[in-house]
Parts: C-alpha cells; sequence; structure tokens
C-alpha cells in the first residue's frame, strides 16, 4: 500500500469527499486555512482509478486539485 495526498481548496472539500465516499474511499483530514489535504492509504489499482475520479472532476469544476503519492524511502547504516 502507498500514501497518496489529496491537496484541494476549502470550497472543494465537499464535493471531493463525496466523490471518495462514493467509491468507497476513507481519507484522514488535515485543513489548514483555505486548503485540505486528505491522505490515503491505497494500493496501485485504487491510485490510477483515484487520479482519474480527480482529474474528471478538476476538468467538470475548473478547479486544481493536486494528487501526489509518497514512496518511502529507507536509509540503512
Amino acid at each position: 500500500m502507498q500514501k497518496v495526498l489529496i491537496n484541494c481548496q476549502t470550497l472543494q472539500k465537499d464535493d471531493i469527499f463525496h466523490i471518495l465516499k462514493v467509491n468507497n474511499y476513507h481519507p484522514i483530514e488535515f485543513d489548514n486555512e483555505n486548503q485540505v489535504i486528505l491522505l490515503l492509504e491505497l494500493y496501485d489499482y485504487q491510485i490510477n482509478l483515484l487520479t482519474k475520479l480527480m482529474h474528471n472532476y478538476s476538468q467538470n469544476q475548473q478547479h486544481e486539485v493536486f494528487v501526489c503519492v509518497c514512496h518511502k524511502i529507507s536509509f540503512y547504516g
């Protein structure tokens, strides 16, 4: 599983939450003034679907939504 961050404006939060819940995603929310960061842990096939959903949403609503996949980096000494 990989961690995925979705960054959007607070005004978009309800719409994006609805899209995520309908598709059975369960994000953890972090608020920061006028932006929201949603954290999810997903499998690869879920990431592909999520990016398509957010891409379609951003095109239809004319809003920017950022989807970031976090990669684990380990250091051994």
